[in-house]
């Protein structure tokens, strides 16, 4: 059960290349810009906002899921490490 104290803050927050490639970060659930080197070189395996993704930022990332409307092409789906698209 979640106390006021564990509960998580949900801010606004500015990322850029150097604090992702170098995170942890599995999941973001917030709006951000996010470019094919961010992607390549993190640890993301979930996304859960508008974005605009391209074959190869998919093909070379980490995602495992994606909820949001994407465009994926067979191409795309074959390279990617891709598991559930919501």
């Amino acid at each position: 059960m979640l106390t006021q104290e564990s509960k998580p803050n949900f801010v606004p927050v500015t990322l850029n290349n150097q604090m992702l490639a170098r995170s942890n970060l599995a999941v973001i659930l917030l709006p951000v810009t996010l470019n094919d080197q961010i992607l390549v070189h993190s640890n993301l395996r979930a996304i859960i906002w508008p974005v605009t993704l391209n074959n190869q930022i998919l093909a070379h990332s980490n995602l495992r899921a994606i909820v949001l409307a994407v465009t994926l092409n067979d191409q795309i789906l074959a390279h990617s490490n891709l598991k559930a698209i919501i």
